[in-house]
């Protein structure tokens, strides 16, 4: 079978390097064609990361100043120039045509191109949409309530998409009515236990009363205005290095607020090398540091509009890596995290949470505890487990016809 990603995301994003890989073990023959819009190193091209037959195409302009600008990149997907593109990448790589063929899609903005190139190159092809995220809720433009131009993709798409997969079983009646012609099927974002260095982690919690330092950590997005809080996360780090002496925080991820970095600076300049902000790092560079750590964080807003139910990769690979995490969200499997996490409810006031972070840190036998339970039920949520469902939905959408 040959299965053809389409994606925007940065490169290391985990669910597509999982997915990749995944497809790659399996024999398939993989295809990415990635639209990049964000790291002006990359060059345009062919490349490969695990073995699959890959085409980059930069959708960047330094000197317009619109690098990883949505509004461009949307104006981009409208034109007949990312269809000229693609075409362009598919018989650069040789691509057979002829061939049974799944696009797999991982962003919406995308799916129209999917439409446009089965339409005209792969007949028999069908597609996959990988929805990853939540549309539904609208946007406001000059204060008018507008759809989110994503949930335009989809719905301008929805009768030529074939297959859906979800992150949550909690999404697949509402894609349902969305998609209602697709096939749905679902990969959690769990993690690939291959991926982790377990003795590694085995030995911190064996030996975490004989390390002094506890190390808490976040790298993920940084829209603070939009729906994660990191305002509370620098809030926990200041109260916890302010009150213990063997705490080192450090924070992760691509920042365009100048008021964040103006905090990253104070607390630099207020607790030396005990607080570090890394800017965007390399996936493999995350990973080390998360074995290393103690405590996590995954906080959502809790008023920002969208707060629904997620598979958040940041707690599952909390959870394999040994590391206790500090949610304030709506996630799947809460009861499930009751003894080796801090879950807070939506409401929960910000001095609640920081109190019980800081508690937490007080009780070293709690704090070995719970992450001797974060790694014991990482075995219940691997990606190991659940990886066979993107075969299976290609499968059967071949027997389908």
């Amino acid at each position: 079978m040959q299965v053809i990603i389409l994606d925007k995301h940065p490169m290391g994003d985990g669910r597509i390097e999982r997915h990749i890989k995944y497809l790659v073990s399996q024999h398939n023959q993989v295809v990415r064609i990635h639209f990049n819009r964000s790291e002006m190193a990359l060059s345009s091209g062919p490349f490969s990361q695990f073995g699959e037959r890959g085409y980059r195409i930069n959708v960047i302009s330094d000197t317009m100043r619109i690098k990883n600008n949505p509004v461009y990149f949307n104006f981009f997907c409208l034109t007949s120039l990312i269809v000229f593109k693609a075409i362009k990448a598919i018989r650069s790589l040789g691509i057979d045509t002829v061939r049974p063929t799944i696009f797999h899609v991982h962003d919406p903005a995308l799916l129209c191109l999917a439409g446009i190139l089965k339409k005209s190159h792969f007949a028999d092809a069908k597609i996959v949409y990988d929805r990853h995220e939540v549309y539904e809720t609208q946007s406001f433009i000059w204060g008018i309530k507008m759809p989110n131009i994503a949930r335009m993709y989809e719905t301008r798409t929805s009768n030529n998409v074939d297959g859906v997969i979800s992150v949550s079983r909690s999404h697949n009646t509402p894609i349902h009515k969305l998609f209602p012609k697709a096939m749905i099927n679902t990969v959690p974002n769990y993690p690939c236990k291959a991926d982790y260095n377990i003795k590694k982690i085995i030995n911190k919690l064996e030996n975490i009363k004989n390390n002094k330092i506890i190390n808490l950590s976040y790298v993920g997005s940084l829209a603070n205005n939009y729906d994660r809080d990191i305002d509370l996360i620098l809030n926990i780090y200041e109260e916890a290095m302010h009150s213990y002496p063997n705490v080192t925080c450090s924070i992760g991820g691509q920042c365009n607020n100048q008021a964040l970095k103006n905090r990253f600076i104070k607390l630099k300049d207020e607790f030396g090398n005990r607080f570090e902000y890394l800017g965007r790092i390399p996936r493999k560079h995350t990973v080390d540091l998360t074995e290393r750590s103690h405590v996590g964080f995954f906080l959502i807003r809790p008023e920002t509009t969208y707060w629904v139910r997620s598979s958040p990769n940041k707690v599952y690979e909390y959870l394999i890596c040994g590391v206790i995490p500090v949610v304030r969200a709506d996630i799947d499997h809460p009861e499930a995290f009751a003894n080796c996490s801090l879950i807070f409810e939506r409401d929960a006031p910000q001095d609640v949470i920081i109190r019980g972070v800081v508690n937490l840190l007080d009780n070293p036998n709690r704090l070995k505890t719970m992450m001797e339970n974060s790694l014991a039920l990482s075995n219940e949520f691997i990606f190991e487990s659940v990886g066979i469902n993107y075969i299976n939905i290609y499968k059967n959408l071949f027997e389908k016809q």
